[in-house]
């Protein structure tokens, strides 16, 4: 599997537009726009993307924000309509979780819905906080 695809740290142009249409797929990010697609892209720490190495297509995306030192947050983690079913997704995780930088951090945090709690377990995932608990403060819709 992991012939038919390559992983990659920065998107061209299309790739940027096929990582528009899959927000756009999505409940927690249809409404997002070619604009937020590139303030995204400008302000994350890094992001992972795996492509189709025979089309060049985009496949998966997540990405990552660190401090570099103790807590890198995964945002965004998804995988085209196109590609769902086929190890995708898990080889966008083996990628994250076993990435250098990441693993010089204290802990990799990800959001999830209860559902696919089980996807992110295999990875070591837990919902253990320690003491800690997560809490928002909600400024607008993004």
């Amino acid at each position: 599997m992991r012939t038919n695809f390559s992983v990659t740290s920065s998107l061209n142009e299309k790739q940027k537009d096929e990582l528009l249409e899959m927000y756009q797929n999505e409940w927690w990010s249809k409404n997002r726009s070619k604009d937020d697609v590139d303030f995204i892209l400008q302000n994350s720490s890094f992001i992972i993307a795996i492509i189709n190495n025979k089309n060049s297509e985009l496949c998966a995306f997540s990405r990552i924000l660190t401090d570099y030192f103790k807590f890198s947050y995964v945002y965004d983690v998804i995988v085209s309509t196109t590609y769902r079913g086929q190890g995708v997704g898990k080889l966008l995780l083996q990628e994250i979780t076993q990435h250098p930088i990441l693993k010089k951090v204290g802990s990799i945090e990800v959001f999830c819905r209860k559902d696919t709690m089980l996807f992110y377990q295999q990875f070591e995932f837990t919902e253990d906080y320690g003491l800690s608990v997560a809490m928002r403060k909600v400024y607008c819709d993004s």
